[in-house]
């Protein structure tokens, strides 16, 4: 129950924000709009969460979207290597509408579930 919980609440994440967009308590933004989100790689899966990342990429482009999905690597000062347990993700909308979700769309959901918990999201206006 708790797995499917994480796949509803990561799916309901991914199109917040044209919901947020619309509404009329989000400032005006002469940007592009972007979600930001702070994830928790969960122990040993990494590649999974890799393999989700590089998996929205491509739906958005296989469905005729340019929204962007961009990977940030947190990287441990430390140790001066990528850390292993947490991770960014950016996503640039591009059109006012999300494209509608199909089968793909719930699989790299599943993966993303599968392999992280986000723990910290932000709407942020990409200024011109």
């Amino acid at each position: 129950m708790r797995f499917a919980s994480a796949v509803i609440a990561s799916a309901l994440l991914l199109v917040t924000l044209s919901a947020v967009a619309q509404d009329r308590k989000m400032p005006a933004c002469d940007g592009v709009l972007n979600v930001v989100r702070s994830s928790e790689i969960k122990p040993g899966k990494l590649d999974v969460f890799l393999k989700a990342v590089a998996d929205q990429r491509a739906w958005y482009k296989n469905v005729g979207s340019k929204d962007e999905i961009r990977l940030l690597r947190v990287i441990d000062v430390k140790t001066g290597e990528y850390s292993a347990t947490e991770a960014m993700t950016a996503h640039t909308q591009t059109s006012a509408a999300p494209p509608k979700q199909d089968e793909g769309f719930a699989a790299f959901v599943k993966e993303f579930g599968e392999s992280s918990t986000i723990t910290k999201q932000w709407f942020t206006c990409e200024t011109k």
